[in-house]
C-alpha cells in the first residue's frame, strides 16, 4: 500500500517539463516572441503598472529564471506564465494563452483546495496588490527570458 501511494504521490509531483511532450523549438518560440507575444508582454505590464503605479516594494519573489547555462526557455517560460495563470488577474489571461500555444503546452489544471470552515478574512484590496505585484515580477522574469532566447538564436546565426 505504501508503494501505491508513493508512486500515485510521484506522478502526481512530476516535473512540469516531463508533462508537455509538444514543446516548440526555440526558434520557433523566439520567432513566435518577435511576432505576437511581444505585443502582449508590452500591453500586459503596461496595465499592471498603471494598476500598481508605485506601490510594490522590492520584495523578492521566488521565481524561475532563464539562465544562459540551461538553455532550455520554454519550460521556464511555461512554469512563469502557469504561475501567472494561478494568479487570476484580468489582465493577464490574453499573455497566458498566447505564451501556452507560443510554446505549445497549457498549464497542467491546479487541483483544489478544500476551503477551511472558518477563513481568515483578508482585505480585498491588499491580496489583489500582492497579486499584480506578483505579476508584474514574472513579467521582469518573463522578459529577461526572451531577451535571452532572443541573444542566444541570434548568435547561433551569425
Amino acid at each position: 500500500m505504501p508503494l501505491l501511494c508513493i508512486s500515485l504521490l510521484a506522478s502526481l509531483l512530476l516535473p512540469l517539463s516531463l508533462s508537455c511532450e509538444t514543446k516548440r523549438s526555440q526558434r520557433e518560440v523566439g520567432d513566435h516572441f518577435q511576432t505576437i507575444v511581444q505585443t502582449h508582454l508590452d500591453n500586459t505590464r503596461e496595465n499592471i503598472s498603471i494598476s500598481v503605479g508605485n506601490n510594490c516594494t522590492a520584495k523578492k519573489y521566488p521565481l524561475p529564471n532563464c539562465r544562459s547555462d540551461r538553455p532550455d526557455f520554454s519550460s521556464t517560460l511555461l512554469k512563469l506564465a502557469c504561475k501567472m495563470h494561478n494568479l487570476q488577474i484580468p489582465h493577464t489571461e490574453a499573455l497566458v494563452e498566447t505564451i501556452q500555444l507560443s510554446i505549445g503546452c497549457p498549464c497542467p489544471s491546479k487541483a483544489t483546495k478544500d476551503s477551511p470552515l472558518s477563513p481568515r478574512k483578508r482585505k480585498r484590496a491588499t491580496r489583489q496588490m500582492r497579486k499584480l505585484c506578483r505579476a508584474q515580477a514574472i513579467l521582469s522574469s518573463m522578459t529577461g527570458c526572451y531577451q535571452m532566447l532572443n541573444v542566444q538564436l541570434n548568435t547561433s546565426n551569425a
